[in-house]
């Protein structure tokens, strides 16, 4: 099931990403009608979820990166590094310079047609401060400036920086004291609300949040580590026990950020509300990673062509989805209607992801993989007996 695994992991990837861009489009709606409501508080909401999608993500790259490893073919430390800066840093590096090419010449201001979505970014494209900080990007950078959606990404170079390590104590603990070693993590990360308060230019993105997500990732590799006693488990359940499963983890995944921010923050308002209400995402998403794997009528959907090459464009969509966006918001504003706006906004994404994912994600990949092409060879060689 090798290769089949990988098309539905990059379809459900690419299913998260066209999940944030419909969000956003939503965040950007300066008027909330009926139907955007309906989208909000529905079960609809999956489609929307945002930061659903998010958690998604990050199981799916603590997934993906765990099986090398678990399977006893990781590569060399240093090439995995290369690797992933080819994989994340390098696309972002020229996305980024280009954005900011655009903002400078773009930028009209206040656009009092959008809301402050739209309007709290592009401010001070030109400061040499933050052109230098985004360049830098593992620090601490004020992530709205440009693109907001970056958050992420700082998080997956950081984690990136230890998690091959993070994975051999995995592999060699047991799935009890894995998750022990996730609270630990979400416990230290919450001290920073508690008694630090450390400064943070980004949204969630500080050096403690680093922690807490490293804890989503260690979720993926436990589910890498067990996929096949979780795909048997699965399959083997009646049809009553998966449809339960199912909607549970939907309640989960939809409204665990709901729950936190119209409840449980209002009873008790701490810095692990946020963690906590993350972890039932995460519980939800996992059950789809499963699912996903092991139901067969939803492996042949995810496998359809068009959800595959949605998989490959994935990371480009993230990557530049926000900035068509506030391109065409700038660029248009007070010539077209909002909703015209947003509407060639998603058809323009769609459409400068691929052209990005075949002009600079794929080349930047293809150019990693090169560069350590010698070290992987090296690593797989049989050892010569003594």
């Amino acid at each position: 099931m090798g290769s089949l695994r990988f098309n539905q992991l990059d379809s459900l990837r690419g299913l998260a990403a066209l999940t944030v861009l419909l969000h956003h489009l939503l965040l950007a709606m300066s008027q909330k009608n009926a139907f955007t409501t309906a989208l909000e508080v529905t079960p609809a909401r999956l489609f929307v979820n945002g930061h659903g999608a998010v958690i998604l993500f990050f199981l799916l790259s603590g997934f993906v990166l765990s099986l090398p490893v678990l399977n006893g073919n990781a590569p060399p430390y240093f090439s995995f590094l290369i690797k992933r800066l080819f994989r994340i840093y390098v696309p972002y590096l020229v996305t980024v310079c280009i954005t900011i090419y655009i903002a400078i010449f773009l930028y009209q201001g206040t656009l009092p047609e959008f809301n402050s979505f739209i309007n709290q970014s592009w401010k001070n494209a030109s400061d040499p401060s933050l052109i230098a900080e985004h360049i830098l990007f593992i620090g601490n950078p004020h992530t709205i400036s440009y693109n907001p959606v970056i958050w992420t990404l700082i998080h997956e170079l950081r984690i990136s920086i230890v998690f091959p390590f993070v994975v051999l104590m995995v592999k060699n603990l047991n799935p009890l004291a894995s998750l022990i070693v996730c609270f630990l993590l979400t416990s230290i990360a919450g001290l920073d609300g508690m008694l630090f308060n450390l400064p943070s230019n980004g949204y969630h993105s500080s050096y403690f949040d680093s922690l807490h997500y490293l804890s989503i990732f260690i979720i993926g590799s436990l589910i890498a580590k067990y996929r096949k006693q979780l795909m048997d488990l699965y399959r083997h359940s009646k049809a009553s026990l998966k449809w339960t499963v199912l909607v549970a983890a939907l309640l989960f995944y939809n409204y665990s950020e709901v729950l936190n921010k119209d409840f449980f923050k209002r009873v008790f308002d701490t810095p692990y509300n946020f963690y906590l209400s993350e972890y039932g995402i995460a519980v939800g998403a996992a059950v789809f990673i499963v699912a996903s794997l092991a139901s067969t009528k939803l492996s042949s959907g995810l496998t359809h062509p068009g959800f595959v090459f949605l998989g490959k464009i994935s990371y480009s969509l993230y990557l530049t989805h926000l900035v068509v966006m506030l391109t065409f918001a700038h660029a248009l504003h007070g010539r077209l209607s909002n909703v015209m706006i947003l509407f060639l906004s998603f058809i323009g994404a769609l459409i400068v992801a691929a052209v990005c994912w075949f002009m600079i994600e794929r080349p930047s990949m293809q150019l990693g993989k090169y560069l350590t092409r010698n070290k992987q060879a090296a690593a797989n060689q049989p050892t010569s007996p003594l």
